[in-house]
């Protein structure tokens, strides 16, 4: 005999001055309302939800998946494997409030914004992973390309698409408009609780290499 348990957390603003935010986690989880971890959700038709052990085996269930997400640092997980090139299109995003609204200027892990963080879509470029990014033009961004991570995401990133962080003005954000990039994913951060460039110092300089999939 086997059950099924279904695990939903619901997640709200944390309210306070200023312009709406969001706790850590509800930060993490900003494209969903709903995440499959939670309090156990039961059939209330399903007679078994009587049996003491039963229920008590589900709540010991929900309440490990919640903590494995608290716990949880920047995952490594779905989009293209370590070595995946994808040629996108690339915009910029600022730390304006105007840019971040309405979570400010953090990244999807809730970490203030740093130089080398890009938002992608996961789908597309596993979310947390090291990446490399190249063929930009932009006097606010290294000559070159440089060693960055995908650590954040936006409600219009979808696909191949890449929103590239300037620590810069607003006009030098408007300035990089839209242009034509490489993104090399080279693999799990090597800067544990960094974020950023400062995340993929292992790749820099000789560091590890990504192979090239074309």
């Amino acid at each position: 005999m086997s059950y099924v348990a279904t695990v939903r957390l619901h997640l709200r603003p944390v309210s306070g001055p200023g312009p709406p935010a969001t706790d850590t986690l509800t930060k993490r989880m900003k494209l969903s309302s709903v995440a499959p971890v939670g309090a156990a959700l039961f059939d209330p038709t399903d007679e078994r939800k009587e049996d003491p052990m039963m229920r008590h085996a589900m709540a010991a269930i929900a309440l490990g998946a919640l903590a494995a997400l608290l716990m949880s640092g920047p995952a490594f997980a779905a989009g293209g494997g370590a070595g995946a090139t994808v040629d996108a299109v690339a915009t910029a995003y600022g730390p304006s409030a105007s840019d971040n609204f309405p979570y400010g200027a953090t990244d999807y892990f809730g970490r203030p914004l740093a130089a080398g963080d890009v938002a992608v879509d996961p789908g597309v470029i596993p979310l947390g992973s090291c990446i490399r990014v190249s063929g930009y033009r932009s006097p606010d961004l290294p000559p070159g390309g440089f060693v960055g991570q995908a650590d954040d995401e936006g409600g219009a990133i979808r696909g191949r698409h890449v929103d590239l962080y300037l620590d810069a003005s607003a006009a030098a954000v408007r300035a990089f408009g839209v242009q034509r990039v490489r993104v090399t994913v080279l693999g799990p951060p090597t800067g544990p609780g960094a974020s950023g460039t400062a995340a993929c110092a292992g790749y820099v300089g000789g560091g590890r290499q990504a192979r090239s999939l074309r």
